[in-house]
């Protein structure tokens, strides 16, 4: 099955790079991502999805993508990754009962 998702791109405002997603499979791929929380270094495996969600959601609160991560992770109880993922999702569900 052949599936594909609206093309998904993002400014990379570090590197002013454009990254494309263009279908299901590279929407769905993961990648690490080293942050700083709590004042140590630690990386993050995010689906491209989820990555390019967790910036929107830190530029929309005027906040680095390291701040927003650590504020979940002073909240979560497991995986980190896992908890950005539960923790953008339930943003989402939040925004859309707002319209």
């Amino acid at each position: 099955m052949n599936l594909h998702v609206q093309h998904i791109a993002a400014a990379d405002t570090d590197n002013q790079v454009m990254i494309i997603a263009e279908s299901f499979a590279e929407a769905c791929k993961i990648s690490k991502h080293s942050v700083v929380v709590a004042g140590h270094r630690t990386s993050i495996s995010l689906e491209t999805r989820f990555w390019f969600a967790l910036k929107k959601a830190a530029k929309e609160r005027s906040l680095t993508v390291a701040s927003l991560v650590e504020e979940i992770d002073e909240k979560r109880s497991g995986n980190l990754s896992s908890a950005i993922r539960v923790w953008l999702f339930q943003n989402a569900l939040e925004k859309n009962e707002k319209l």
